[in-house]
Protein backbone atom coordinates (compact mmCIF):
# COMPACT_ATOMS: atom_id res chain seq x y z
CA UNK A 1 0.00 0.00 0.00
CA UNK A 2 1.32 3.44 -0.83
CA UNK A 3 -0.05 6.53 0.79
CA UNK A 4 1.33 9.98 0.00
CA UNK A 5 -1.32 11.98 1.85
CA UNK A 6 0.16 15.24 3.14
CA UNK A 7 3.72 14.26 2.16
CA UNK A 8 5.75 16.96 0.44
CA UNK A 9 6.78 16.54 -3.16
CA UNK A 10 9.83 18.45 -4.43
CA UNK A 11 8.17 19.34 -7.75
CA UNK A 12 4.87 20.51 -6.17
CA UNK A 13 6.74 22.84 -3.81
CA UNK A 14 8.58 24.47 -6.69
CA UNK A 15 11.83 22.81 -5.68
CA UNK A 16 14.44 21.02 -7.71
CA UNK A 17 12.94 17.83 -9.22
CA UNK A 18 16.27 16.09 -8.53
CA UNK A 19 16.03 16.81 -4.81
CA UNK A 20 15.53 13.66 -2.79
CA UNK A 21 12.58 13.77 -0.39
CA UNK A 22 12.69 11.03 2.25
CA UNK A 23 9.48 9.61 3.66
CA UNK A 24 9.14 7.27 6.62
CA UNK A 25 6.52 4.55 6.53
CA UNK A 26 5.67 2.55 9.63
CA UNK A 27 4.20 -0.93 9.31
CA UNK A 28 2.96 -2.40 12.57
CA UNK A 29 1.69 -5.93 13.13
CA UNK A 30 -0.07 -7.24 16.22
CA UNK A 31 -1.60 -10.55 17.21
CA UNK A 32 -5.32 -10.51 17.84
CA UNK A 33 -5.25 -12.24 21.22
CA UNK A 34 -9.02 -12.79 21.15
CA UNK A 35 -8.59 -15.02 18.12
CA UNK A 36 -5.32 -16.60 19.24
CA UNK A 37 -4.87 -16.39 23.05
CA UNK A 38 -1.89 -18.77 22.92
CA UNK A 39 0.06 -15.95 21.26
CA UNK A 40 0.61 -14.31 24.67
CA UNK A 41 3.43 -16.67 25.63
CA UNK A 42 5.95 -18.67 23.69
CA UNK A 43 4.89 -22.29 23.36
CA UNK A 44 5.10 -25.10 20.81
CA UNK A 45 2.57 -23.32 18.62
CA UNK A 46 4.21 -19.89 18.75
CA UNK A 47 7.92 -20.81 18.93
CA UNK A 48 8.45 -20.95 15.18
CA UNK A 49 6.50 -17.83 14.17
CA UNK A 50 8.12 -15.88 11.38
CA UNK A 51 7.04 -12.92 9.28
CA UNK A 52 7.42 -12.49 5.56
CA UNK A 53 7.16 -9.02 4.09
CA UNK A 54 7.23 -8.28 0.40
CA UNK A 55 7.98 -4.72 -0.58
CA UNK A 56 8.10 -3.48 -4.14
CA UNK A 57 9.71 -0.14 -4.82
CA UNK A 58 11.57 1.70 -7.52
CA UNK A 59 13.63 3.35 -4.75
CA UNK A 60 16.25 2.03 -2.35
CA UNK A 61 14.66 0.80 0.87
CA UNK A 62 16.01 -0.07 4.30
CA UNK A 63 14.30 -2.04 7.05
CA UNK A 64 15.45 -0.90 10.46
CA UNK A 65 14.30 -1.28 14.05
CA UNK A 66 12.29 1.70 15.22
CA UNK A 67 14.03 2.94 18.37
CA UNK A 68 12.05 6.17 18.66
CA UNK A 69 10.26 5.14 21.88
CA UNK A 70 13.49 4.01 23.57
CA UNK A 71 15.29 7.17 22.43
CA UNK A 72 12.55 9.38 23.91
CA UNK A 73 12.68 7.49 27.22
CA UNK A 74 16.47 7.85 27.41
CA UNK A 75 16.23 11.58 26.64
CA UNK A 76 13.58 12.03 29.34
CA UNK A 77 15.72 10.23 31.96
CA UNK A 78 18.77 12.24 30.89
CA UNK A 79 16.80 15.48 31.33
CA UNK A 80 15.76 14.39 34.83
CA UNK A 81 19.39 13.67 35.71
CA UNK A 82 20.48 17.02 34.27
CA UNK A 83 17.88 18.84 36.39
CA UNK A 84 18.74 16.90 39.55
CA UNK A 85 22.26 15.41 39.59
CA UNK A 86 22.45 12.04 41.35
CA UNK A 87 18.76 11.34 40.86
CA UNK A 88 19.31 7.97 39.15
CA UNK A 89 21.60 6.77 41.94
CA UNK A 90 19.11 7.83 44.63
CA UNK A 91 16.32 6.06 42.75
CA UNK A 92 18.36 2.83 42.56
CA UNK A 93 19.05 2.93 46.32
CA UNK A 94 15.38 3.61 47.05
CA UNK A 95 14.33 0.71 44.80
CA UNK A 96 16.71 -1.67 46.60
CA UNK A 97 15.32 -0.62 50.00
CA UNK A 98 11.79 -1.22 48.75
CA UNK A 99 12.66 -4.68 47.44
CA UNK A 100 14.32 -5.65 50.74
CA UNK A 101 11.29 -4.51 52.77
CA UNK A 102 8.95 -6.45 50.48
CA UNK A 103 10.64 -9.79 51.32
Amino acid sequence: MRCNNNLPDAIEEGGDPNTEIKHNYVIQALFDLYEWPEGKTQNDESAEISWKVKIYSSETLALIKDTDKEDREKALKASWEADEAGRAEKAAVSRQKFLLKKK
